[in-house]
């Protein structure tokens, strides 16, 4: 996954990676909990947009960048 542009970090976050990594990696530039194992960071200059990041057994499980205000009919 391709993080936000001038981040300042390159790191290697995919599955497997662990929360500790992935909080390390992130925290600084916005990552929250969000409901029940998901973790949540916005997309720089990409309103609603937000990486997604799934957590199972203190480890990245799966990725994704969403906006949940878009509603599919």
């Amino acid at each position: 996954m391709e993080m936000k542009r001038g981040s300042t970090r390159t790191v290697g976050i995919g599955v497997g990676t662990t929360l500790e990594a992935l909080q390390q990696a992130y925290g600084a530039e916005g990552l929250q909990p969000a409901r029940s194992g998901t973790y949540v960071m916005p997309v720089e200059g990409r309103q609603g947009w937000q990486y997604e990041f799934t957590v199972d057994t203190g480890k990245v499980a799966g990725m994704a960048v969403v906006n949940r205000d878009i509603k599919c009919v």
